[in-house]
């Protein structure tokens, strides 16, 4: 029902766009000046509530893709967080940049965030190499995988 209330409104808004820009016309080429004023004030009406309710629509759309967002980022949270995997994220330099608890609990220490790989999980528990660099992006695998190959 929503639906068809706007777009019935929005062909008011075209009619009465044409309406106005045609009496406007009209009124210059007849010299009736005062049709062609009250054309144009509806022209300028239309207008107006037609960017009235473009910015109530982009204002809305705003909010709406504002809270999906904060859902999306809320659930990726909720899973990284409870995933029963160990998890540590380095940058670059191998700096620690986030760790879930079950990372902290398989090093059995608290570390902080920006602490360097080797301090985090010193050699030999740090068997990790990189095996190659393809578009920016390291993939890593354990120096057993690769004595494995």
């Amino acid at each position: 029902m929503e639906k068809v209330k706007r777009n019935i409104w929005q062909y008011v808004r075209l009619s009465l766009a044409v309406i106005g820009a045609a009496g406007i016309l009209f009124g210059i080429f007849s010299s009736n000046l005062l049709l062609a004023a009250v054309s144009c004030l509806v022209l300028v009406i239309t207008f107006y509530f037609s960017q009235r309710n473009s910015r109530l629509r982009e204002a809305w759309f705003n909010h709406y893709m504002d809270t999906v967002v904060r859902n999306i980022e809320r659930a990726n949270n909720y899973a990284v967080q409870r995933i029963p995997v160990g998890i540590a994220v380095f940058d670059k330099e191998g700096k620690l940049q986030w760790k879930n608890k079950l990372f902290m609990e398989y090093i059995g220490r608290y570390v902080e965030d920006g602490d360097p790989m080797d301090k985090v999980m010193p050699p030999p528990d740090n068997n990790f190499t990189t095996l190659s660099v393809r578009d920016g992006q390291k993939q890593i695998k354990s120096v057993t995988d690769l004595l494995a190959c």
